[in-house]
């Protein structure tokens, strides 16, 4: 919490135009932190359609999709 505290006496200091400034920065600053969608890493999905492909033949399955032109 010191480094808040710093932050704050320093702003303090400064000029009301940038006082603004840096509030619109701090919100910009969350807003974006908010607003940004989770990451997955790729390896969280292996195994994730097993159960769909379970019953199908994945050789012809793949034979028949060679097919379209």
């Amino acid at each position: 919490m010191s480094d808040v505290n710093d932050i704050l006496l320093v702003a303090e200091k400064l000029g009301k135009q940038d006082q603004l400034t840096l509030l619109e920065k701090l919100v910009s600053l969350i807003c974006k932190k908010e607003n940004q969608a989770p990451s997955i890493a790729l390896s969280c999905l292996s195994g994730t359609g097993a159960s769909l492909w379970g019953e199908i033949n994945i050789d012809g399955y793949i034979d028949n999709e060679r097919q379209w032109k």
